[in-house]
């Protein structure tokens, strides 16, 4: 049985379910991690790693550009250039951060 649920702002419901601070987050939503990213704009900064899948050459340019002046790309795995899923870790928490 398919069941439509409302779309809730990542940040408030975040907030509404006392999910903050946030260690380890995942979005993986099907096409709207983008979305999902840039409602958590304000917050990114603060979480230590974050796990993302994309579903396109152009949502995988954008992630990276979300969160490249807090994160470093750690790992990733992509299939065929169009979908995959990646690993970043906060610039501070690195093992490269000096």
């Amino acid at each position: 049985m398919e069941q439509l649920l409302p779309f809730r702002e990542a940040r408030a419901a975040l907030k509404e379910l006392g999910l903050e601070p946030i260690d380890v987050l995942r979005v993986a939503t099907g096409g709207d991690e983008v979305e999902v990213l840039t409602s958590l704009q304000e917050q990114l900064k603060d979480i230590k790693v974050i796990y993302v899948e994309f579903t396109s050459e152009q949502d995988c340019k954008q992630i990276d550009q979300i969160l490249d002046p807090s994160h470093l790309l750690w790992q990733g795995k992509i299939i065929a250039g169009q979908r995959g899923a990646l690993c970043y870790v906060n610039r501070a928490h690195s093992f490269n951060s000096k």
